[in-house]
């Protein structure tokens, strides 16, 4: 799902930091978005040239300070563990700029749940973070 978030951020023109946990799930990211790219050329949704402009705005890093360093958009899509989610979301709030807009990609319904299993997002974040959007 990350994946598609990437694309679409890259083909609408904004340089984007794709972040993973190590190299062989960037490969894997990076892969999954050429092979959509290719799809979408060969039914003309996009010209060739259209999607080697989106994968030319893509950046690949296992770093989150460098991934959402100066971003000015942030869109968390992690598996679904509240854990992981509340982690990334603090370690995020805490390393990009203060007017960062972090937001998250769930299934999980936050609201059905006690309150003390909510996500705990400190007061300066608005949501979370993996995918960094850039403005062009």
């Amino acid at each position: 799902m990350g994946s598609g978030i990437v694309q679409i951020a890259a083909c609408a023109g904004h340089d984007v930091w794709v972040l993973d946990v190590d190299d062989p799930q960037l490969d894997r990211a990076r892969a999954m978005i050429e092979s959509s790219l290719a799809r979408l050329a060969t039914k003309e949704v996009f010209t060739p040239e259209d999607c080697e402009q989106a994968l030319s705005r893509l950046r690949f890093t296992s770093v989150l300070a460098e991934a959402v360093g100066d971003a000015d958009v942030v869109v968390e899509a992690v598996p679904e563990k509240l854990e992981l989610k509340q982690a990334l979301l603090s370690e995020a709030a805490r390393l990009a700029p203060a007017d960062c807009l972090l937001g998250t990609k769930t299934r999980v319904s936050c609201q059905s749940r006690p309150p003390a299993q909510r996500l705990a997002v400190p007061s300066s974040a608005l949501w979370a973070c993996t995918s960094s959007i850039r403005r062009p």
